[in-house]
């Protein structure tokens, strides 16, 4: 007996009586745990990491609540069910993806975020105690959701200044992406209806169904296929879990938020694109919501009364009185239902072969080559962002994966991988045991409830498999809460079964570190990132208002203010390389401006710049961004070592993009310079080699390239001045007949730089207007030539074939641009509103305003085909503040059928005293390049006249043609 009394009051002692302060401590707890999962979509979806900090600390801080009353309670347990433990797993996955991650400081902040996600989930766990506060957890994910999609219709209206909610044809909301703003909305509708299905109250179940309305029509209005595809699923999906009678209740209360947000739609779309007033045109909804839900009550008496059959009628007769009323509004307002958008969109949903389905396609397998190079624990979060330009085919810019299931494997690896999915496959087994222990009970309330919160889950999960749905924290927060209640269901039906219960004696212990661990991770972290940010915001604007009209003394303040925030913003985020690369900058200004006055302190604030440009490198080495940044500071350091590091950093970092090779050859071709000045011809060759390395780098690049997609950004084609350095660079080496005719074009025909195909031997091209071919005449010059013919009648000045947009050009200079063509007929158009002739289109521009340099090379009406070549020549003396002409062959209003023949077209310098200095050196090249390759009397002739005109360009050819290959 004594035994028992003893064991009495050691259960007593783990469970105190609750007191008031327990009780109030325990609804605080809730209240601010519901603030956690209410307010993050309405913060640009914590998609900021600044943002994010903010929310690490005030989880922590619950966190340190919930654990406070635990402790109170004697009450040490972590994790109860299986599914708790995948999620800590998940967890534990993006903590070892920080070993040899690709970018340190992403990885970490993204570890943060997971077990920030994970802190949540448990929070909601150790919360959630019955079904009513279950139901309560849901209904906060409802006002979240409708709060989104009332700010979004707010912004359309012009009532809402929220940044990026509206953008003028669609709606975008405060998650500021249409495709994640449907799709989050869809699955909170989901659990609308959910709501609406297990109330009783015809007021508050009006209030679910007016909440369903209003987020189907910012669905609609966002214009997102895949949400609506998403949608349309779920809501099959929750039909199929809806117990008996509940499906009917649950079909009619979606067939009444759709028809209201549709009814809806026709006026209020045409009038926010419009920007027209649109806010009264909600009316309508609201209406429709209040008499669908009255009919339904009435249906629901009529059944009780007289049965199913009477009310099936009914009802079948009222659906068919509602679809021929919305057949006949939808049928008088179907141009302001802005069908043709909704049209495409549906198309392009069954269309395979969309940009949609084949980026996304070509996404999942960049994603796989990445897992290869990285398959065990993958490469820390952030990783898909700063590697996948290294394993495209074309060029195409997303910072996201758009596959959450690629996303973790390439983030977290195979172990981050098989935790996620172990977390979906215990989520469906508990879902499944759950709501069957429901439906054993006899639970029907149980039953909507479990069967809603997982057909919501599925629908995220399914749209985060297309989308990058879940790197927007709110969205990823959502579903954790949904899985947590899941697992919270199981806890309060008791249906787990205790882990490791071998270890029992220990797991207070462990769980309690686990605990303290998390707390103090999160709130270290949160504080000091979050003051970290606060200090770069001052210090970035005292930087900016440095530029401003300001005096000496109040400029050097800013600086000043500018570099202690900085100081302090990297020393409380050390992981931040944007902060390490701003300070470093700071430091290079610093330096500069000392070593010009002499101040002995320059060489500490160089060895200080250095230190962080390398820190920022290490943090991100395959930024774009911060590379270009701290090649900016390394320029002002002065190394060149260090420069051509970032700039090949750079390149490196986006390999598709014509830009980073633009500038790293460009600054190779100035230390070659450099270095053939100071006659150091072991660096000078190292230098060229480099170059052609780097040309070789792109053309292989190039080789890869998928021309079946479309390419975003410049062509990965080098500009001339970049061709012109590389050939330079060949000639030191030695590689004279590669380098031949690229100095070839700079002097003989400057159009080969853009369009290489100027003898037309292999063209071809057609369009509406026109039809080119290269066919075979044996007066041309090199037996082929170019074949246009007009298909149709021609309007205006139309373009045949574009030929050059920037070929460089020189002021004071002379140019010749040559035409040799035929004509076989050229008749006037039906619709001619111009001249019938044709010519070479085109003008000069640069700093000053462009000209219009265009040439006719034939006008005229020709009948009887010509038989002889005609050449054409137009001599052209460059105006000042011009840099560039384009070209482009074209016709005037020329009939259908018009056929004429171009042989070749050349444009090209003249040699004379009035011709600039750069031209003058690339005749020198030229000439240097002939001579090697055995074109001695071509080049002496080049030489004698440069000896005519310029003794200088003459001497530096001389030199040229007798110095050795660098080695």
């Amino acid at each position: 007996m004594s035994k028992k009394k003893k064991k009495q009051t050691k259960t007593i002692e783990k469970n105190p009586q609750p007191n008031d302060l327990t009780k109030w401590l325990t609804v605080v707890i809730f209240v601010l745990l519901g603030i956690l999962i209410f307010y993050p979509p309405f913060f640009r979806g914590l998609f900021f990491n600044e943002d994010m900090f903010l929310y690490h600390v005030l989880t922590a801080l619950v966190f340190l609540l919930i654990w406070v009353q635990k402790i109170y309670r004697q009450d040490y347990s972590l994790l109860k069910t299986p599914l708790d433990w995948a999620v800590l797993a998940y967890t534990g996955a993006y903590l070892l993806s920080l070993i040899g991650a690709v970018h340190p400081g992403e990885a970490f902040y993204g570890f943060l975020r997971v077990l920030n996600y994970f802190m949540v989930f448990w929070m909601v766990t150790q919360v959630v105690k019955n079904f009513r506060d279950y139901k309560t957890i849901l209904q906060i994910l409802l006002a979240a959701g409708t709060g989104v999609a009332v700010i979004g219709l707010l912004a359309a209206t012009g009532y809402s200044n929220y940044p990026g909610a509206f953008n003028g044809q669609v709606i975008l909301s405060t998650l500021q992406y249409t495709n994640t703003t449907a799709a989050y909305l869809a699955v909170i509708s989901l659990l609308a209806i959910t709501l609406v299905t297990v109330e009783k109250k015809l007021s508050i179940r009006l209030i679910y169904t007016t909440a369903a309305f209003i987020m189907i029509l910012v669905i609609l209005c966002t214009l997102s296929k895949g949400a609506w595809l998403i949608f349309a699923i779920g809501f099959i999906l929750l039909l199929a879990v809806m117990p008996r009678f509940n499906k009917i209740s649950s079909l009619w209360a979606l067939m009444v938020a759709v028809a209201a947000a549709v009814a809806t739609y026709t006026q209020f779309y045409p009038a926010i694109v419009g920007k027209q007033g649109a806010l009264i045109y909600l009316i309508i909804g609201v209406l429709v919501v209040a008499v669908g839900m009255l009919v339904w009550e009435g249906l629901v008496y009529v059944n009780n009364r007289r049965g199913h059959k009477v009310t099936l009628v009914i009802a079948v007769v009222l659906v068919i009185a509602g679809l021929g009323a919305a057949g006949m509004m939808l049928g008088g307002h179907v141009g302001s239902l802005q069908a043709d958008a909704i049209v495409k969109e549906m198309a392009e949903l069954t269309d395979l072969s969309n940009t949609s389905y084949t980026s996304r396609a070509d996404f999942i397998r960049w994603g796989l080559d990445i897992v290869k190079d990285y398959p065990i624990n993958g490469t820390g979060a952030g990783g898909w962002n700063a590697l996948y330009h290294h394993y495209q085919d074309y060029l195409m810019f997303t910072t996201e994966a758009h596959n959450h299931f690629i996303q973790v494997w390439v983030e977290a690896g195979t172990i981050g991988l098989l935790a996620f999915l172990a977390i979906w496959i215990l989520f469906f087994r508990a879902a499944y045991q759950t709501y069957r222990q429901a439906r054993n009970n006899g639970s029907t309330d149980q039953q909507i409830l479990i069967g809603g919160t997982f057909i919501a889950a599925v629908a995220l999960g399914l749209h985060a498999a297309i989308d990058f749905d879940l790197s927007l924290s709110a969205i990823a927060l959502v579903l954790w809460t949904l899985w947590a209640l899941i697992s919270a269901a199981q806890s309060i039906n008791h249906q787990y079964e205790p882990a490791f219960s071998k270890f029992a004696h220990i797991m207070p212990a462990f769980s309690t570190g686990i605990a303290i661990l998390c707390f103090l991770v999160l709130i270290f972290c949160g504080c000091s990132y979050y003051g970290a940010h606060k200090h770069a915001v001052i210090a970035s604007q005292a930087l900016h208002s440095v530029s401003e009209d300001k005096s000496d003394q109040e400029k050097n303040e800013l600086f000043q203010t500018a570099l202690e925030h900085y100081e302090r913003a990297a020393q409380l985020n050390s992981l931040n390389a944007e902060y390490q690369a701003d300070l470093a900058y700071c430091y290079a200004l610093t330096y500069f401006s000392l070593k010009e006055s002499g101040n002995q302190l320059a060489d500490q604030f160089y060895q200080q710049a250095v230190s962080a440009v390398e820190k920022a490198t290490e943090l991100k080495p395959y930024n774009t961004k911060i590379r270009n940044s701290l090649l900016n500071t390394t320029n002002m350091l002065g190394d060149l070592s260090q420069v051509l590091q970032q700039a090949e950093g750079a390149m490196l970092s986006s390999p598709l993009d014509v830009n980073g090779y633009e500038t790293l050859i460009k600054l190779l071709a100035a230390g070659l310079e450099y270095y053939q000045q100071e006659g150091d011809d072991e660096q000078a060759a190292l230098i060229a080699s480099k170059m052609l390395d780097v040309h070789l780098n792109l053309e292989k690049r190039r080789a890869q390239i998928n021309n079946n997609r479309p390419w975003n950004g410049p062509p990965l084609i080098l500009s001339h001045e970049a061709q012109y350095n590389i050939a330079k660079a060949d000639y030191l080496l030695g590689n004279y007949q590669k380098c031949l005719a690229v100095f070839k074009s700079f002097t003989t025909n400057l159009l080969n730089l853009e369009f290489p195909d100027t003898g037309f031997s292999n063209t071809s091209l057609e369009n509406e207007n026109w039809v080119l071919s290269t066919v075979r005449d044996k007066q041309a010059v090199d037996g082929t030539c170019l074949k246009a013919v007009a298909k149709q009648d021609q309007r205006g000045w139309p373009m045949v074939l574009d030929l050059a947009s920037r070929i460089p050009v020189q002021p004071g200079t002379e140019y010749i641009l040559e035409i040799r063509y035929k004509i076989h007929n050229f008749t006037p158009g039906a619709i001619a509103d111009t001249s019938n002739s044709a010519g070479i289109w085109g003008n000069t521009g640069g700093e000053k305003e462009s000209i219009n340099t265009s040439v006719v090379f034939h006008s005229g009406e020709v009948i009887t085909p010509q038989t002889s070549w005609n050449v054409v020549k137009q001599r052209l003396t460059v105006d000042e503040g011009h840099q560039w002409r384009s070209f482009s062959i074209g016709t005037g209003s020329v009939g259908a059928g018009s056929t004429f023949f171009v042989d070749y077209v050349k444009f090209y310098p003249v040699l004379n005293a009035n011709t600039a200095q750069p031209v003058l050196e690339q005749f020198v090249w030229y000439a240097a390049s002939l001579y090697h390759n055995g074109h001695t009397t071509e080049a002496n002739n080049i030489a004698q006249q440069l000896k005519t005109i310029n003794e200088q360009a003459y001497s530096a050819y001389k030199k040229l043609i007798s110095q050795e290959p660098l080695k």
